[in-house]
C-alpha cells in the first residue's frame, strides 16, 4: 500500500464545514491501492492536535499496524 495520493487541507476543510466540525481526518483508499490521510482544524491548536492523530493513522497504514481495507474492483 502507498500513499501517494495528494489530498488537500481544503477537501478536508469542506468536510469540517459540512459536518459541522471543528477536526476531521478524511482516510481515502483507491483502487490501485494507493491511500491518502489529510486533517483539518478550525484554529492552529486543533489543527496541530488533530495533525498528530493523521500522522498516527498514516505511519499505522504504512506498517502495518493499521490494516487497510480491501478494495473490491
Amino acid at each position: 500500500m502507498s500513499r501517494t495520493m495528494k489530498p488537500t487541507i481544503a477537501s478536508a476543510r469542506a468536510v469540517a464545514e459540512a459536518m459541522n466540525a471543528r477536526q476531521v481526518v478524511v482516510v481515502a483508499f483507491d483502487y490501485a491501492g494507493r491511500y491518502a490521510v489529510v486533517s483539518y482544524g478550525v484554529t492552529k491548536a486543533e489543527c496541530g492536535d488533530v495533525a498528530r492523530l493523521c500522522d498516527a493513522i498514516a505511519y499505522g497504514l504504512d506498517d502495518g499496524s493499521l490494516p487497510a481495507p480491501e478494495i473490491n474492483r
